[in-house]
């Protein structure tokens, strides 16, 4: 059974898979709608799974 590669993604890189702006990339994290994972002080990473799943779940 072959294991599906994580794929990491900075919360810029994010914002524009999202077309929405950082502030509201932040807003989404901060809330826990997207979990994010700290890998150090100045960098914050998600999944883009995780960004796929809140959007196919939140859309109109």
């Amino acid at each position: 059974m072959a294991r599906e590669k994580i794929v990491w993604m900075t919360v810029p890189e994010m914002a524009e898979y999202m077309c929405v702006g950082r502030k509201y990339a932040y807003r989404l994290i901060n809330s826990g709608a997207i979990p994010s994972y700290k890998m150090s002080e100045r960098k914050t990473v998600v999944k883009r799974q995780e960004v796929d799943n809140y959007i196919a779940t939140h859309q109109q």
